[in-house]
């Protein structure tokens, strides 16, 4: 039989009826959680990392995001960003600046994301409007009846008033 490797993670409560139910299968080999802290693997699970870094590393990827949103729209031969001067280590480790440039690619994100929900609405009107397409020609065919209909009314109008005038004048009448 073909020996095989398996890792359990189990809450401390129930290690003694999991290793009874283990010991139940024959040869077993037992190593203790300190083994596994040296495989990288389980290093993570072991010792989670502490929240600072993880907000330093979501702030990365947002810096990254928006570097990657300005890059996309740069110039193809030379690039949106000009060299950059060089800087000294505090400037570079400067507290009140990386909030700033933070700042400014919370901003960019934003208007890409707005930009986006702008395509996404363009992108539905325009297919609007193409589903409506076909039915432009009945909308002539509308709009002409009704022109034709404020022609008539029109006319008519003109009518009865000529007839009207010819009346008053029949009987006298001063519209003074």
């Amino acid at each position: 039989m073909k020996m095989q490797r398996l890792h359990l993670l189990a809450m401390e409560e129930e290690r003694q009826s999991l290793m009874d139910a283990l010991l139940q299968f024959g040869r077993l080999e037992i190593r203790q959680t300190e083994d596994l802290a040296a495989d990288p693997d389980w290093a993570v699970l072991l010792h989670p990392e502490p929240a600072e870094l993880v907000r330093w590393r979501e702030a990365s990827r947002q810096m990254e995001a928006a570097l990657s949103a300005l890059g996309s729209r740069g110039l193809k031969k030379t690039g949106l960003f000009a060299p950059r001067p060089r800087i000294s280590q505090s400037q570079f480790l400067d507290e009140a600046a990386l909030r700033q440039q933070q700042a400014l690619a919370a901003e960019i994100l934003g208007h890409t994301a707005r930009k986006e929900q702008l395509t996404s609405q363009l992108q539905r009107i325009q297919a609007q409007r193409l589903s409506l397409e076909p039915w432009a020609e009945l909308d002539a065919v509308q709009r002409e009846y009704e022109r034709e209909q404020y022609q008539m009314v029109v006319a008519q109008n003109t009518e009865y008033e000529s007839a009207l005038t010819e009346i008053e004048t029949a009987l006298g009448v001063n519209n003074a």
